[in-house]
């Protein structure tokens, strides 16, 4: 004779899944348990979701620097394209307060500035400057009005107007830097087609 009470068949799904899980938090710490590894599967899920930009900041980036082998043409074309008669390119060391000569040319004459390498703020540009070239702004004067050895020698060898350009001509980054010089100061079209031919030669300059 069969019996009148019958166990109810088991639960699939969702449904059952729940029921199973209830079932095993009858005491408090199989429930401690049960949230701790939800815990740590929700941590798991978001840090597996997030994982390209997680590999993103650990990826190994190469860092900006001067393309040296190409700065003699850069110069030289400089040169012909911006009627200066002084083309100077210096790589620049903020951290370490140093500017060092990279490649010099003079129009119809011989660069014969001694010091290759100079402190960056007092001997080639004041702490203003270094701020405006930091954030990717060039600088136009007369050598004259500046107190820097560099300037001082471009005052005496007959230059009377000079443009420094940072490269690349971006903020928060300054490898080096480009100064173009005159003996005529150039009309403004002319200084201001020379410092766009500047700003570009400083920007390609640059490998990132």
């Amino acid at each position: 004779m069969s019996s009148s009470h019958e166990d109810p068949p088991p639960s699939h799904g969702l449904t059952g899944l729940a029921e199973r899980v209830l079932g095993y938090m009858d005491r408090p710490w199989r429930a401690v348990a049960i949230v701790v590894l939800l815990i740590l599967f929700g941590l798991g899920f978001a840090a597996w979701e997030e994982r390209v930009r997680l590999f993103g900041f650990l990826e190994v980036r190469h860092p900006a620097a001067l393309k040296l082998g190409e700065l003699q043409a850069a110069a030289s074309n400089l040169l012909i394209v911006t009627t200066a008669d002084v083309v100077t390119i210096w790589s620049v060391d903020i951290g370490a307060n140093s500017q060092e000569l990279l490649v010099a040319k003079q129009r119809n004459g011989r660069w014969d500035f001694g010091p290759t390498q100079l402190p960056v703020a007092t001997e080639t540009l004041s702490s203003s400057d270094i701020v405006k070239l930091f954030r990717g702004h060039p600088i136009c004067d007369d050598p004259a009005n500046r107190g820097s050895l560099l300037m001082k020698h471009l005052a005496t060898i007959g230059m009377h107007r000079m443009c420094a350009a940072p490269a690349p001509p971006a903020p928060d980054l300054l490898l080096g830097v480009i100064y173009l010089a005159w003996r005529t100061p150039p009309d403004p079209p002319i200084e201001e087609a020379a410092l766009h031919a500047e700003l570009a030669t400083a920007s390609a300059i640059v490998s990132r």
